[in-house]
């Protein structure tokens, strides 16, 4: 047993486990059943953002909306009008699935890409980046047709985990080793996760489309194994003047909020913040 593969089967073992949980992962078997489960996540996350006063009147779109539970979560809190965008059809199929069991009316899914969305300018007054900023090949670009088609005065929404932090490589479905990605051979690591989810897929406890095996069988790097542009928190911060957008609220969450005075010191902070999350609006 290798180094790499000893370390992560410490970390999934008690007590240590316990600290480092594993999430939900896609059920093939009842994949409605986890969307749901996501769904109700989705809500309470956007509870604690926004009243339901505040949505009545708010049009979003949620850019790269995954499996649509975001959006539908975006209807069922009040908003009249949510639209999904993604460029994976399957995705986009999955996200109208859930709108009809959910049966809200106010959610709807487009196929479309970031850099370039479908949408007239001005169309929107909320716009959610979820999870997506670090997986684009042009985050100028999309940052840039975010700000067009808000409303002046409308916001967007993005949060995303730096990738020098403890879980920024997406690692940690198979491998819960934080900053594995920093501390282990590249090479080793790579094929330790890829080890680890043929066992899972082999177990039918996760789904992988063809298109995302090919992707983790093809790829020669960390990074290229979930198409990272290794976003810092000081390349976003770059990036908003850039695209004409201003932020009015950035929050760097630390394992607990233990590490939070720490991120005050702009080198340190990279390695500890696990997600940020900034608001940022479209001049009026």
């Amino acid at each position: 047993m290798n180094l790499c593969r000893l370390a992560n089967t410490v970390c999934c073992t008690p007590p240590i486990s316990w600290f480092l949980p594993a999430p939900k992962l896609w059920n093939r078997r009842e994949p409605l059943r986890y969307l749901h489960r996501r769904l109700r996540q989705g809500v309470r996350f956007l509870e604690g953002l926004f009243s339901a006063d505040d949505l009545a009147s708010l049009r979003v779109l949620d850019v790269g909306c995954g499996m649509g539970d975001k959006a539908v979560a975006v209807a069922l809190a009040g908003s009249p009008a949510a639209v999904g965008v993604d460029t994976d059809p399957e995705k986009i199929i999955w996200g109208r699935t859930l709108e009809l069991s959910c049966g809200t009316g106010r959610a709807s899914f487009v196929l479309g890409s970031g850099a370039r969305l479908p949408f007239p300018d001005c169309s929107f007054d909320l716009v959610l980046l979820l999870d997506v900023i670090e997986h684009l090949d042009q985050p100028l670009v999309v940052l840039g047709e975010v700000r067009r088609v808000l409303a002046p005065g409308g916001k967007a929404l993005v949060t995303f985990p730096p990738y020098l932090g403890p879980w920024g490589a997406h690692l940690w479905k198979h491998v819960r080793i934080p900053w594995a990605h920093l501390i282990c051979p590249e090479t080793q690591l790579l094929n330790l996760w890829r080890e680890i989810h043929r066992e899972e897929v082999a177990r039918g406890r996760i789904r992988t489309s063809a298109s995302r095996a090919r992707c983790i069988m093809e790829a020669d790097s960390i990074p290229e194994l979930w198409s990272l542009n290794k976003m810092t928190i000081a390349r976003f911060l770059e990036l908003l003047p850039a695209a004409s957008l201003e932020p009015t609220l950035v929050r760097l969450h630390t394992p607990g909020g233990l590490a939070a005075p720490l991120t005050r010191l702009r080198t340190i902070r990279e390695y500890l913040v696990t997600r940020l999350s900034a608001v940022v609006e479209r001049p009026c």
